[in-house]
């Protein structure tokens, strides 16, 4: 129940949190941040395609690796008593609609969750940048998102640093084996390489921690 620190209103956001002072210096809604509570909740996001250019063609091997690695990550959420959801830059079958899954107390939740992977298209709908910016706003205020991607290119970091800037907390899971030498600031970056699954923590700048 203790403040500490502001970000920009969002929707679902209780008029008691605004905080005045803040909302008056930046002349924008800010609200309260609380210290976390046991109720966590996680949005896995999900990187569908698998080269620079969404519509360019599917590497397999790459996009059943992020699949996965969201499967485990959901169950490994799940067992711990996080709520868990997912949103990818698929659609479901038959639709136009982006895959989303929102955090949930429901007892099937993984099993929701892992029926959204098995049938979300393996063609990406749009870029990556976009779901992010587009679907943030729908998600819960205090939901770590964890973004999942087999690519990091310079558009994505962008959006990843806006929604830093306004409040987000994010994860960046990458399976590349280059990335940038400027890695955002304030972002836990971790990679996904090599057959044993683990999951290497990066430094700022890309080197290894």
């Amino acid at each position: 129940s203790r403040a500490i620190g502001v970000r920009y209103y969002g929707p679902g956001d209780a008029f008691k949190r605004i905080h005045c002072k803040a909302t008056a210096k930046r002349q924008q809604l800010q609200v309260k941040v609380y210290e976390p509570t046991t109720a966590w909740q996680i949005v896995l996001m999900l990187n569908m395609a698998t080269l620079p250019k969404y519509w360019q063609w599917i590497v397999p091997e790459r996009l059943e690796q992020v699949i996965s690695l969201a499967a485990s990550l959901a169950a490994y959420g799940t067992e711990h008593r996080f709520q868990m959801g997912c949103v990818a830059n698929g659609c479901w079958p038959y639709s136009e609609q982006p895959l989303r899954v929102l955090p949930s107390r429901d007892p099937d939740q993984l099993m929701h969750i892992l029926e959204a992977l098995a049938a979300v298209s393996s063609m990406p709908t749009m870029p990556f940048e976009t779901l992010l910016t587009r679907e943030s706003p729908a998600l819960p205020w205090n939901a770590t998102l964890v973004v999942i991607s087999s690519v990091v290119t310079e558009e994505i970091l962008a959006s990843l640093m806006s929604l830093r800037e306004a409040g987000r907390q994010l994860v960046l899971i990458c399976l590349e084996e280059t990335l940038p030498e400027v890695m955002p600031p304030g972002i836990p970056v971790y990679q996904a390489g090599g057959g044993d699954g683990q999951l290497q923590r990066l430094s700022a700048g890309g080197r290894r921690g």
